[in-house]
């Protein structure tokens, strides 16, 4: 193995490695002369909505606030609406106006009662075209409500598009991550690939101040949550699989301490994870933050190969076989954290 003729044959490979007469099948990829596959639309069908909990938000606002709705959908129809405002701790609008730290007038409805019956219309009439607004965002569809609600039908019909499959996400690369470390210094981040218009991989992780990714540390024993539990890579694997599969996070429900039952075998908490794909998802259905990972000579090398033949050791079957593995395993580990 330490011959120099051996060893220069992996100068400037192409992985997948194999050995002779062991050549992978290259897929047949489609060309320019082949003719484009048509697609039809049904423009016509009514749209359907997908059972789940779906959630939108808008950016912390010049107020100090930003809004955030919710909408349940069980058997195809509206059955819930919660419209909320967070402020930069954290607190919520709802809970201030109720205990008359958020006071808009004397003797009327709280904001908190205005947004509540806001959204009982909603569910009333199982969409927000009934409700008429002037140019200031004002209604007077719905009894006693003063505040603009321009920005909550906003939000309820992005949250309606996500149900009915409508959302036309932009095929790209979208990076995110979490404001801030959490109290163990980790930070969160996350990678979601768009291509043809659907979630195509998901990659969520977390680093340390060391640089030390939990996937990796999860993968080696070194960050151990039980002795015969899931590691937390595999528990991250899950999820994003769940958001693949559902290409939403609307299967996912979170409880008030972030945890989730609906991904088998995931104890970890899960708000984090949602809120990132959330993030990434807003930033696919406008286009916006885009980030290119390798340039297309970099793809052309590494698409257009099967990969690269190398001679085997001789008389050493076994060992040439152990190379042959180990550089492959390296190089879907590598991919799996850099191409993604």
């Amino acid at each position: 193995m330490e011959n120099e003729d051996y060893l220069s044959q992996f100068n400037g490979i192409t992985a997948p490695v194999y050995l002779p007469g062991n050549a992978p099948a290259v897929e047949a990829t489609e060309t320019e002369e082949e003719p484009a596959k048509e697609t039809t639309t049904e423009e016509t069908t009514p749209l359907e909505l997908k059972d789940g909990t779906y959630t939108a938000e808008t950016e912390l606002g010049n107020n100090g606030y930003k809004d955030v709705v919710t909408v349940t959908i069980q058997d195809g129809a509206i059955t819930e609406v919660v419209w909320d405002a967070l402020n930069e701790a954290g607190e919520k609008k709802s809970v201030l106006s109720a205990n008359g730290q958020y006071v808009m007038t004397e003797d009327g409805p709280t904001w908190a009662e205005q947004a509540e019956a806001i959204a009982a219309f909603v569910v009333e009439n199982q969409t927000t075209n009934a409700i008429s607004m002037d140019e200031n965002g004002k209604t007077d569809s719905v009894a006693g409500v003063s505040i603009s609600v321009d920005g909550f039908v906003k939000l309820v019909e992005e949250c309606l598009a996500q149900a009915s499959g409508t959302v036309t996400l932009k095929d790209g690369i979208y990076k995110v991550e979490a404001d801030s470390v959490d109290n163990k210094g980790y930070l969160y981040m996350l990678t979601l690939k768009v291509e043809n218009g659907a979630i195509t991989s998901v990659v969520w992780d977390s680093m340390n101040e060391l640089g030390e990714y939990k996937s990796y540390l999860s993968s080696v024993g070194k960050y151990v949550m039980t002795e015969d539990g899931p590691t937390w890579k595999e528990q991250a694997d899950a999820l994003a699989a769940n958001v693949i599969e559902n290409q939403s996070i609307a299967g996912i429900t979170v409880d008030e301490n972030g945890k989730t039952d609906s991904v088998a075998g995931v104890s970890i908490s899960v708000d984090n994870f949602v809120d990132l794909v959330e993030k990434a998802l807003k930033l696919a259905a406008s286009g916006e933050g885009s980030v290119e990972t390798e340039t297309e000579e970099t793809e052309d090398t590494t698409t257009s190969s099967a990969g690269t033949e190398i001679d085997a050791i001789s008389g050493a079957t076994v060992t040439s076989n152990a190379i042959v593995e180990a550089i492959n395993n390296a190089y879907e580990f590598v991919r799996s954290y850099t191409a993604k």
